[in-house]
């Protein structure tokens, strides 16, 4: 079978800036890189859109955490690494496929509906994603959400800070009512997509 390229008509271009204009271990301003950390355009079940990623990073000498890059967390909350469909695809693939037993060439017919450009096979790897978002959700709602930060804290400490920088971050954009309705709309996208 041939592979046909996308024709995308993109309908807004988003350019995110990290949330951090400060170091958080020096407290030195941040210096912006001159190029994305990344950029893509997704597809969105509204549809396409080009998002990049503007990084920072700290230039004092002096910093232990020098040369750290600080991306930002809302541009990494539109889809997942190395993917190019958005979360409302992703989760409306899965809602389709767990709760209305649809298969693979019913759910292209419905993303073709929307406009989405995708192969019946990449339904199945949005799906693999889906169910790995799925189970993180899930791993997460056994920590009651007063508890979380001491749990982030306690992983960041024994990863040694890997997970430290999206989380600050994340608590700065969302706090910790917010995380609930995250969590909750990996589990019902159908209120936000519906069919």
């Amino acid at each position: 079978m041939v592979k046909r390229a996308k024709n995308l008509e993109v309908k807004a271009r988003y350019i995110y800036n990290p949330e951090f204009t400060v170091c958080p271990h020096c407290g030195e301003a941040l210096w912006a890189r001159p190029h994305y950390q990344w950029r893509k355009t997704v597809q969105q079940l509204d549809g396409a859109v080009y998002v990049a990623s503007q990084a920072r990073e700290c230039v004092n000498p002096q910093c232990e955490h020098r040369r750290q890059v600080y991306t930002s967390a809302a541009a990494q909350m539109v889809t997942v690494p190395e993917c190019t469909y958005g979360l409302d695809v992703i989760a409306q693939i899965g809602w389709w496929r767990d709760r209305e037993h649809l298969n693979r060439q019913q759910i292209h017919q419905r993303l073709e509906e929307y406009g989405v450009q995708i192969g019946e096979r990449e339904i199945d790897h949005l799906y693999a994603r889906y169910q790995v978002l799925l189970g993180c959700t899930e791993r997460l709602d056994a920590i009651p959400v007063n508890e979380f930060h001491t749990h982030v804290e306690s992983w960041t400490a024994d990863h040694r800070g890997l997970f430290s920088t999206r989380f600050r971050a994340f608590r700065a954009l969302f706090g910790w009512k917010k995380l609930t309705v995250c969590r909750s709309w990996v589990k019902s996208p159908v209120k936000l997509c519906p069919s």
